[in-house]
């Protein structure tokens, strides 16, 4: 009986909720400051108007017309990427972090009631985003991966969690939010496929189950916000560059491949779908309300279609599955609360002690990498600029090895051999070199 109050004690800190978030956001500091620019950041520090240097708010708007043109559609987060590289590199880093915290306490707290603290979920939530989290380098401490993923994962969590408010409580948005609300949902909608395609679905998901099964009455403002999403979706997605560079895909054979390969990109979080069984499980033999199990398979649905909407996708990497890895967890967030108050506490606690285990394992492996290859490519730049300060053009770097997932740049291209390569190309640029290899 102590023990269960101390869990519930626990459980419901706030101090120790608080703790835990300063915890997340200094060592998510620490892995961006060890963090350099990579691959795509040197290309966006340029115009694609006119490859000049970008230097002012100007230049970003002229780029972005020229990127929706010839490259893609996410003209809102790439506007953000070059607005970034603009400036000081401890701005993004610190942002970026807080970012983390911010989306890592939303992920938990999803499907939270009101009042509920939650701070075991939370810290559960943050384990198993640590160490499943595919290409987690690239996608939360890589500036272009960052802000086109996680970034685009905290506004879509913003926007659903109107909607499950709606749900659960059938609660309307505050009044203050007006027409506000549309926009900022069109601005979801533009802002990365996987997940303005896996929250739209979520969001028309909730209001469908809560008039058909609750009655609930259907919002205006929720009904026009998601239709602004679906325009900002359609925004992007028929962007001019993005239409012709789909078009080739956009075959049976291509499909069939779009198909297997989002097959492929899933099967990295099955261990994360198999822990929703598991708790859906132990939540339908605990009678957990309707409601609460209801959410959580709307989440699990609403990974399902952030991943498989890359069938269409004529490029989708691991970092393209983030948005499903961040439901899938919601989901088992969901649903841990009231696990911990059935018979099942002790499977669910000792689940919670292993994946605390594996993530101080895998945290020193991933913060060590971090810190190794960022040493690399600091060295490289520190020959770099020696070479420009003597007035050299051509200058010849050594590898950079980045041995797991944490750093931004496994399987990234760092730099070529070949210093016709784009990567080569850009970075020489951007240190005003007339080339750049990398040393056989």
């Amino acid at each position: 009986m102590e023990e269960k109050k101390l869990l519930k004690r626990l459980n419901a800190s706030k101090l120790l909720l608080w703790l835990i978030l300063a915890g997340v956001f200094a060592l998510m500091l620490l892995c961006n400051l060890k963090t350099p620019m990579i691959a795509d950041d040197y290309a966006y520090c340029f115009s694609f108007a006119d490859g000049q240097r970008v230097d002012s708010l100007g230049d970003i708007f002229a780029s972005m017309a020229a990127h929706r043109l010839w490259m893609n559609g996410r003209v809102i987060a790439h506007f953000l990427v070059q607005l970034f590289l603009m400036l000081p590199p401890l701005v993004f880093d610190v942002l970026n972090s807080a970012v983390f915290a911010a989306t890592l306490y939303l992920t938990a707290s999803l499907a939270r009631k009101k009042g509920e603290r939650g701070t075991l979920p939370l810290l559960g939530a943050f384990c198993l985003l640590w160490i499943y989290t595919p290409a987690f380098g690239q996608v939360f401490l890589w500036l272009d991966g960052s802000v086109n993923y996680l970034w685009s994962v905290l506004f879509s969590l913003l926007m659903l969690k109107a909607y499950v408010l709606k749900f659960r409580e059938d609660r309307e948005l505050p009044k203050v939010w007006g027409w506000l609300f549309p926009v900022f949902c069109f601005a979801v909608g533009a802002f990365c496929e996987p997940s303005a395609v896996g929250t739209i679905f979520c969001c028309a998901l909730l209001l469908a189950l809560g008039r058909i099964l609750y009655k609930q009455r259907l919002s205006p403002l929720l009904l026009i916000s998601l239709a602004a999403a679906f325009a900002g979706l359609l925004y992007m997605i028929l962007a001019p560059g993005e239409v012709n560079n789909k078009s080739a895909t956009m075959t049976i054979s291509g499909l069939v491949y779009g198909f297997v390969n989002s097959m492929e990109l899933y099967r990295q979080l099955w261990p994360l779908l198999l822990i929703y069984l598991a708790l859906a499980f132990a939540a339908w033999q605990f009678k957990v309300p309707p409601r609460q199990q209801l959410l959580a398979l709307s989440f699990i649905l609403a990974s399902l279609a952030g991943v498989f909407v890359l069938s269409f996708a004529g490029y989708a990497q691991p970092r393209s599955a983030c948005y499903g890895c961040f439901m899938a967890v919601a989901a088992s967030a969901a649903l841990f609360p009231a696990v911990l108050e059935s018979r099942f506490q002790p499977a669910a606690l000792f689940a919670l002690t292993a994946a605390l285990t594996a993530t101080l394992y895998w945290g020193a492996v991933g913060v060590q990498d971090i810190c190794e290859s960022c040493a690399q490519q600091e060295r490289n730049e520190t020959l770099i600029l020696e070479a420009v300060n003597t007035g050299a053009g051509d200058v010849t770097v050594e590898p950079v090895y980045f041995a797991t997932k944490y750093s931004s740049g496994w399987d990234l291209s760092y730099i070529s051999q070949d210093p016709s390569a784009w990567n080569n190309v850009y970075m020489a640029e951007y240190y005003g070199l007339d080339s750049l290899r990398l040393a056989e």
